[in-house]
């Protein structure tokens, strides 16, 4: 962005702290996320990144414990030095017990002690990166931290206007197409009353405001899409500790032209300022209306 430095976020740590979850977080915040990339091919690559655009920033990780053709954090620091970005440094850390837990669980050598154990192996990298860790402007101890707070923390220090919470997606569908692949949560409106029969309301599309007055207009249909309302609710206020990247809820009616299409677009009027970023979709829209015409 003009008159703004790209974001470049060199992501560090000891081995098993989570820098593997950190940069996929990062690429689901709309960073360029790479790992372990020479610090030589730095500066070229955010050269080119920043002429591509749209991009939140670059998020790298770098292995401390290498040098030679990888380098390691200070080279990196010093490639970045002479070129025109904003660089922050984070640094991942966890506790011994949880490190030796986490190794335990994938059945690794730790990269420090290969014929030793994981314990010695910590003491080394710990000890070894302890300059590193003095140079960072993040130190994050993710010991008891769910991928979600992870995720939340990375957003909140690093995407001024990300909440941290995940992706919410809306869409509607029509049965007779077949329910989204990629839902989470399916729900069917099938019980409300239908415009299709209704000559006037027929050919026009859930989004209408005469459709979604007719789909509505009643005190039983407003009850369900309330008590649907408070169902997604509640599946949005248990995602804090899911760890999930995004979460899709479809709305499905037979064809996908009226009812779901209305209340989808209901539930983001509702939703939309308190679940940021949400989208709503309407799959089958078009798809209805094209074979309508045949």
């Amino acid at each position: 962005m003009p008159g703004r430095k790209s974001l470049v976020v060199l992501v560090t740590g000891l081995s098993g702290a989570g820098k593997t979850n950190a940069l996929h977080i990062f690429e689901d915040l709309g960073f360029f996320a790479v790992d372990n990339i020479p610090p030589a091919l730095i500066p070229g690559l955010v050269e080119l990144l920043s002429k591509e655009g749209g991009l939140r920033g670059t998020a790298l990780v770098v292995d401390s414990r290498q040098e030679g053709f990888f380098g390691g954090i200070q080279e990196a620091l010093r490639v970045l030095a002479g070129v025109d970005v904003t660089c922050a440094v984070l640094y991942l850390e966890a506790d011994d017990a949880t490190l030796i837990r986490r190794y335990k669980e994938t059945r690794r050598h730790h990269p420090m002690s290969p014929q030793g154990s994981v314990a010695e192996g910590i003491a080394l990298e710990r000890a070894l990166l302890e300059p590193v860790r003095q140079q960072a402007t993040l130190v994050l101890d993710t010991s008891n931290l769910t991928l979600y707070r992870l995720r939340r923390t990375l957003a909140q220090a690093y995407a001024a206007d990300a909440s941290g919470l995940p992706p919410v997606h809306l869409i509607s569908f029509g049965f007779k197409h077949g329910a989204p692949a990629e839902a989470d949560l399916v729900l069917d409106v099938r019980s409300l009353p239908n415009p299709h029969y209704h000559p006037d309301l027929a050919p026009l599309p859930g989004t209408d405001a005469r459709v979604m007055s007719f789909v509505l207009h009643d005190q039983s249909s407003r009850r369900l899409v309330g008590r649907i309302e408070a169902l997604v609710r509640d599946y949005l206020g248990h995602l804090e500790d899911d760890g999930r990247s995004d979460f899709t809820v479809a709305i499905g009616c037979t064809g996908g032209r009226h009812r779901s299409v209305a209340v989808a677009e209901h539930l983001a009027s509702r939703l939309g300022s308190e679940y940021s970023p949400l989208t709503v979709s309407h799959r089958d829209l078009e798809k209805e209306e094209l074979l309508s015409e045949t």
